[in-house]
């Protein structure tokens, strides 16, 4: 038996000081993510803005809380970063306060992808944020057409003559019509 509990103390001292290296790890390798995840926002938000400036139309800010608005006409989105990491907060006015919460996060499985969460009423909808819930987000949240069915419904009245130009005017009538007779109706035809 050790004196005075030494070899006790010694085998504590082993245990702790392995607790205090995991811990140490954990924190490092914490950190790592949460800086990771950052640059990753980041980068979502510069890509965000150089998208804005492409179409030519919106406009995009950042303010003092990093946040970044998007905004065409009177409507805005705007993308507020969530805690110390990646994740982000979409407010826009078509939300339904208090029942619908909008989220950007990236997903590991999908090597990670952004995902636009949309959750209501308990229920979560996620779309790949590139190219499906971005345009979503700004049909929705901004009022902007759907570009896809927009530049097909454009496309197609100009491939496509007038209806008037379709449709033979009827010339009026100045005989009566003859009225068919039941002689000649056999009923249906078949045809094999």
């Amino acid at each position: 038996m050790d004196k005075n509990g030494l070899g006790l103390a010694a085998r504590f001292r082993t245990v702790l000081d392995r607790v205090e290296v995991d811990e140490g790890r954990a924190r490092a390798e914490r950190e790592a993510r949460l800086a990771e995840g950052r640059a990753a926002r980041e980068a979502l938000f510069d890509t965000l803005q150089g998208f804005a400036d492409a179409t030519g139309h919106l406009r995009a800010t950042r303010d003092e809380d990093d946040a970044l608005e998007l905004s065409w006409r009177e409507r805005t989105v705007r993308f507020e970063p969530m805690g110390y990491g990646e994740r982000v907060r979409v407010v826009h006015d078509a939300a339904v306060q208090g029942e619908e919460e909008v989220r950007l996060y990236r997903v590991p499985d999908l090597a990670n992808r952004w995902v636009l969460s949309v959750s209501r009423r308990g229920r979560e909808m996620v779309s790949p944020f590139f190219d499906q819930g971005l345009e979503d987000l700004l049909v929705d949240g901004l009022g902007m057409p759907r570009p896809d069915r927009d530049e097909q419904v454009i496309a197609a009245s100009r491939r496509q003559p007038p209806l008037d130009a379709l449709v033979p005017r009827a010339e009026p009538r100045t005989e009566p019509a003859e009225e068919p007779s039941d002689e000649e109706d056999d009923g249906p035809r078949r045809t094999l």
